[in-house]
C-alpha cells in the first residue's frame, strides 16, 4: 500500500533533517492510529509490519485512555507503541 511506502519516507526525511539540526540522537517512529479494530485492519499488519509501522488499533486506544489519569511516561509509551509493529521477518527493526 502506497500510505506504508509514504509514512516510511517520510520519517526518513524527518530523521535526516533531525541529523542535521544535531537532534539526531532522538528517535522517530512512524505510526498509523486508527478506531477500526486490530481485526479489520489485519490485511494490512504485514506490510505495516514490513515498513515498521505502528499500528495502534481501537482495542489499543481504549486500553490507553484508561490511563489518562495517570502521569504521562513519554520514554514508557514510546516502548510500548514499538510493540505495536506488526509482526514480521523485520521484527526488532525500527528508526532510530
Amino acid at each position: 500500500m502506497v500510505l506504508f511506502q509514504f509514512k516510511r519516507d517520510l520519517t526518513h526525511i524527518k530523521k535526516d533533517k533531525l541529523t542535521k539540526t544535531n537532534y539526531g540522537f532522538l528517535s522517530v517512529q512512524p505510526v498509523i492510529i486508527t478506531m477500526l479494530t486490530r481485526n479489520e485492519v489485519s490485511g494490512h499488519l504485514e506490510e505495516a509490519g514490513r515498513h515498521s509501522i505502528v499500528v495502534v488499533c481501537k482495542e489499543e486506544l481504549t486500553e490507553l485512555l484508561t490511563r489518562a489519569p495517570f502521569p504521562p511516561d513519554p520514554e514508557g509509551l514510546f516502548k510500548e507503541a514499538i510493540q505495536f509493529i506488526p509482526e514480521n521477518e523485520h521484527s526488532g527493526n525500527y528508526y532510530h
